[in-house]
């Protein structure tokens, strides 16, 4: 039986595949079901929620901490796909994730990451402690990624 993460972490895969006209070569760390490494630099961390319609929100705590620290130090270039139920993806530098949430100052605490659908094809994205400058495209969430 697939179990429900799969379906989602399928989904992240394949739009990375299917968006990009490059070779991509996906490699499953052993250190956590939800965290890859692509084309041997680039890390990704794929996150859920099974929510059918806007908003979505996602938590981060310490396990979650010590997976991105843990392929922070694997990869030079890392992400975390937010797949919204089967609406899309959002993508975010580990920068950005920390602008939103602090998870990186503050290993500690509980964090959120909230996303919402906004006409146009675009993601508006929240934290518990910020928010994006600017929306994430929903049409082309690997725009921004560096596989290289």
């Amino acid at each position: 039986m697939i179990d429900d993460f799969e379906k989602y972490h399928s989904l992240a895969i394949y739009s990375l595949v299917q968006k990009n006209n490059i070779d991509i070569k996906v490699k499953k760390m052993d250190f956590s079901k939800s965290a890859f490494l692509i084309n041997e630099c680039t890390g990704l961390y794929i996150k859920h929620s099974s929510a059918r319609l806007s908003p979505w929100n996602f938590g981060f705590r310490g396990m979650d901490y010590l997976v991105l620290s843990e392929l922070k130090s694997e990869a030079k270039n890392n992400y975390v796909a937010l797949v919204c139920g089967f609406m899309g993806i959002a993508v975010l530098s580990f920068e950005e994730l920390n602008k939103l949430t602090g998870l990186f100052d503050d290993p500690e605490k509980n964090c959120r990451v909230t996303v919402r659908t906004k006409r146009g094809g675009s993601w508006d994205i929240d934290g518990n402690v910020g928010e994006l400058d600017r929306m994430k495209h929903k049409t082309d969430p690997w725009r921004d990624v560096v596989f290289r």
